[in-house]
């Protein structure tokens, strides 16, 4: 083969893997519709998360895993660690303030990570350890949000990255 032919077979296969890991990230970031938490919408009233359509939810990812230090817990170790990447999901059923919160909140990214880290060193290694730890960060994630950005469009937490050690 000469180099043309191999140089085009290299670009098929690099796009093949691109196509792929785009693939597998974007089933990271929606496999996880059914148990997500519930928000209110603008006059307060609950709104079911699973309610809405998956095409109702536009998902904004927060770029970059974030990581930082637990709480010290009963173990008396300051060497546990969090990381965690997530995406937030927006309901965009109000579309001119759903656009207007998208934007807000790919600008204002260094806030949500600083709220993130927030929660994430209040808790210790013991919080992690419960089954329901995964849950009980999202929820606490999404209430810092809504309260944060004064919006309750902001309807649930993708986690699509979890490791505690």
């Amino acid at each position: 083969m000469d180099k043309n032919k191999i140089m085009m077979v290299v670009i098929v296969v690099l796009l093949v893997v691109l196509l792929g890991t785009t693939a597998g990230l974007a089933y990271l970031l929606y496999r996880n519709f059914s148990g997500q938490a519930s928000a209110q919408d603008e006059q307060g009233a609950p709104v079911d998360v699973e309610s809405l359509k998956q095409e109702d939810i536009v998902t904004v990812p927060i770029s970059d895993t974030i990581t930082t230090n637990l709480a010290v817990g009963s173990d008396g170790e300051s060497s546990h660690m969090a990381k965690l990447a997530l995406a937030i999901g927006v309901d965009t059923t109000e579309k001119k303030e759903s656009d207007t919160l998208v934007a807000l909140l790919t600008e204002k990214e260094i806030v949500i990570k600083d709220l993130v880290i927030e929660i994430l060193t209040s808790k210790t290694h013991d919080e992690f350890k419960r089954v329901d730890s995964r849950d009980v960060v999202r929820e606490d994630i999404l209430k810092a949000l809504q309260d944060e950005f004064e919006s309750n469009l902001i309807v649930t937490v993708y986690i699509y990255e979890w490791n505690v050690i």
